[in-house]
């Protein structure tokens, strides 16, 4: 559980800082399209976790826990691929990469187990 509560956590943390991340991004006159992306998939990925329990269905937990996986991927590319003029963003996207690879390592860690205790 405490592996598990600390990933939710973490992406929380996560959601808060894309949104913080977004804005700053979308104030200084970069394209949004490309950011809203990155933003809807970092609420999914947090949505994902939604119903996840330390017991019960191994299966269900593995499936949400799978889509997160996938989220935090996509979300780990898109970041990499995202265009900052100058280098005025550039310290806060490197830290929004490694956050996302980090939220990527501990779902794969978790698909791993078999109990998510």
């Amino acid at each position: 559980m405490i592996i598990l509560s600390k990933l939710i956590y973490q992406t929380y943390r996560f959601l808060f800082d894309i949104k913080y991340f977004a804005r700053q991004i979308k104030d200084a006159g970069y394209e949004e399209d490309d950011i809203d992306l990155v933003l809807k998939n970092a609420n999914s990925l947090y949505k994902s976790f939604f119903g996840v329990k330390s017991e019960g269905d191994d299966e269900k937990n593995k499936e949400k826990i799978k889509k997160a996986h996938l989220k935090a991927g996509e979300i780990l590319e898109q970041l990499k691929h995202l265009k900052c003029k100058e280098d005025r963003f550039i310290n806060e996207k490197v830290d929004l990469i490694v956050e996302s690879f980090s939220i990527k390592e501990k779902t794969e860690v978790l698909l791993s187990k078999t109990n998510l205790v």
